[in-house]
């Protein structure tokens, strides 16, 4: 009777647990970014999962770019966050400054699973933003290059993982 009662306790305790972890919400990543790299990348996330950008580099701006692949337009279809704006064959962000102005950048939309190429592009915004000697320029000639990978998020009705389209999204 006792082990009945320990097994039908733990059992308990198991979907106690498992329901706070969902109320939680979808889990969100932070990418850290400097002048030379991006921590971490690769980012896995769920599809219902989010991703937020902190610029850590000293004096400096950077704007994620998304290239304007066909799977980011099905996943964002029209609706693009206001922090983003279409320029070129992309997609551009508002400035994510460093130090006191700084500002938390997500992504531009819900991201259907799959694996997307980003770009972060910095500039100089103060006096002393160098990488080794050179002062760094907006655009292309300074810019880091991440991955995020998108994984099907569970589905709610029986816990099971609903499987990826199968193809590779770039």
């Amino acid at each position: 009777m006792r082990r009945a009662t320990g097994v039908f306790a733990c059992a308990g305790l198991a979907v106690l647990a498992a329901s706070c972890a969902s109320s939680l919400g979808p889990p969100r990543r932070v990418v850290q970014f400097n002048l030379e790299q991006l921590i971490p990348d690769p980012v896995r996330i769920r599809e219902d999962g989010n991703v937020t950008w902190v610029n850590v580099a000293p004096e400096t701006a950077g704007y994620i770019i998304f290239p304007a692949t066909r799977a980011l337009e099905k996943s964002c279809g029209g609706d693009f966050s206001a922090s983003y704006q279409r320029m070129g064959e992309g997609y551009q962000s508002l400035p994510v400054e460093s130090g006191p102005k700084s500002r938390r950048l997500q992504l531009p939309c819900r991201l259907q699973p799959g694996e997307y190429t980003y770009e972060v592009w910095l500039e100089s915004v103060g006096l002393g933003a160098t990488v080794g000697e050179r002062r760094i320029r907006p655009g292309p000639k300074h810019r880091l290059t991440g991955t995020i990978i998108v994984e099907p998020a569970p589905d709610a009705a029986d816990g099971e993982t609903r499987p990826a389209s199968g193809s590779t999204l770039r």
